[in-house]
Formats: C-alpha cells, structure tokens, sequence
C-alpha cells in the first residue's frame, strides 16, 4: 500500500505538469517538459522519461536554455542507466556516459556548479553498475571538489563514497 500511496502523489504532480504545460510560455516550456520526465522516471514509465526528455530537448535547443538542456541529457541519461541494466553491454553504458557527458559540459560553460555535482552523481551510478571501481573513484572526487570548492550539500555523493569504499575494501 506505501507504494502505491507513493504512485498515486506521483500521478498527481504529471497530472498538474500536463496541465501547466498546455498553459506555459516558450520560455518555461523545457522546464515543464524536464519535470515530466523526471516524474515518469520516478513512477518506471521510462518510455514516458525518454520522450519528454527528448522534447525537453529540444524546446531547451529552441529556446537557448542551456540549463534546461542539460537536465534534458540527465534525464536521457537516467534513462539510458536504467535501459543499460537490462541489458549490460559497453555498448549501452558507452552511450550512456556519452549523454552525461554532454550534460557536464554544457554545466562547466555555465558554471552550473550544482549540476556538475548532480551529474557527475549519475556518472558515479553508471560506472557502479559497469563495475568499473577506478572511474567510480575519480568521477566521486571530481564531484566533491565541485561540493567542496562551492560549499554545496550533497548527500547523494557522499554515499556514492560510502558505496565505493564498501564494495572496493
């Protein structure tokens, strides 16, 4: 019953986005387009993620948002993580660290230091997944130099921290 508690408040929120897009101006369209997708992520409907994130995309290149651009790649991203597990091959993680790759550039030009944190985060979670322990290592420090250096919180990557040296040692 919890869960599906949780389901039914995250069918609530793409209720009101759906609306709130029919109603939204261009610039604030990849916003809403962004959260949808990330809000089908949360309930699996990752088809759901993948096509608004696409939009999202799109309206953000449209419109010149490159924050919202970004995010549109880390939802692509989370995605893609998601697609990888099912079926784990070089071939999905390599394109799935190509699309976070993308992000993080477009978060370096813009300086958008709590994206840099957010999706080196999600690089920490492909290259767990890929087992791959020295890419884990170095895309958590990277992370919290950007955490330290901005006296940014994050708690997603200190346990990312945690994970890595519970599954390395």
């Amino acid at each position: 019953i919890l869960f599906t508690y949780s389901s039914f408040g995250q069918h609530h929120i793409i209720d009101s986005l759906q609306i709130e897009l029919k109603n939204v101006d261009k610039e604030n369209e990849a916003s809403v387009l962004n959260d949808l997708a990330y809000n089908y992520f949360n309930i699996n409907e990752f088809k759901k993620c993948l096509e608004y994130s696409n939009l999202a995309l799109e309206k953000a290149r449209e419109t010149k948002q490159q924050d919202q651009e970004a995010w549109a790649l880390k939802n692509k991203a989370i995605y893609f993580v998601n697609i990888c597990e099912a079926g784990k091959t070089d071939e999905n993680y390599n394109k799935d660290i190509k699309i976070i790759y993308q992000a993080i550039d477009i978060a370096k030009k813009t300086n958008n230091n709590k994206q840099l944190v957010d999706f080196h985060n999600i690089l920490y979670i492909i290259y767990f997944r890929k087992n791959d322990f020295v890419k884990q290592k170095e895309v958590l420090d990277i992370g919290l130099e950007y955490c330290t250096a901005n006296k940014l919180n994050c708690p997603k990557l200190l346990y990312g921290f945690a994970s890595y040296y519970t599954e390395t040692y």
